[in-house]
C-alpha cells in the first residue's frame, strides 16, 4: 500500500484526536491524582500534536 503525504497526516491527525478522547475519558475514571494529571497533560498534548499536523496538511495541500 502506497500511502501519500496526504494520507499519512490524514490518519497521524486522527490518531492524535483518539488520543486526546481516550486520555480525556481515562483521566475522568482514574482516582490517582498524579496519574490524572499526566492524562490531562497528555491530552493536551496530543491536541498540539493534532493542531500541528492539520496546519501542516493545509499548507501540504496548497
Amino acid at each position: 500500500m502506497n500511502l501519500t503525504t496526504e494520507d499519512i497526516l490524514k490518519k497521524k491527525i486522527l490518531d492524535e484526536q483518539q488520543n486526546v478522547r481516550d486520555y480525556q475519558q481515562y483521566s475522568d475514571k482514574i482516582d490517582n491524582k498524579e496519574i490524572n494529571e499526566i492524562f490531562k497533560n497528555f491530552a493536551e498534548k496530543s491536541a498540539y500534536h493534532a493542531q500541528t499536523l492539520q496546519n501542516l496538511l493545509k499548507k501540504h495541500k496548497r
